[in-house]
């Protein structure tokens, strides 16, 4: 079996669905998965406090960032392996400096070479 024909039969039960949803009415689904994820998932969640729960969502995204910087082993195309870093770095910093005679808040050159 092909590669695409997994990628049309996505599309294609996609828009089934869309489809059908405008038909059946909502409750038919969300009711199942609500008697499931209220107990199991959102009850203990909301348990905890506030200030974890923030702590726990930071280090998640943290650990995106840099899992995505520094996790996989990449061929030799880019000249950082620190790319994904620079949007987290320009959130962070905010005063802009100059850059190659243009106002840039960090240096993207990372993504501008294809051979490093």
């Amino acid at each position: 079996m092909p590669q695409y024909r997994i990628v049309q039969t996505v599309w294609a039960w996609s828009f089934i669905l869309l489809i059908a949803f405008r038909f059946l009415p909502n409750s038919i689904i969300t009711r199942p998965i609500a008697a499931v994820w209220i107990p199991l998932v959102e009850r203990p969640w909301f348990m905890l406090s506030y200030r974890i729960r923030l702590a726990l969502g930071v280090i998640a995204i943290l650990g995106l960032v840099f899992g995505s910087a520094f996790g996989f082993e990449l061929p030799e195309v880019r000249s950082c392996r620190s790319c994904s870093l620079v949007p987290l770095l320009n959130a962070l910093y905010r005063e802009p400096i100059m850059v190659t005679g243009q106002f840039q808040l960090l240096d993207f050159s990372c993504f501008n070479s294809a051979s490093g």
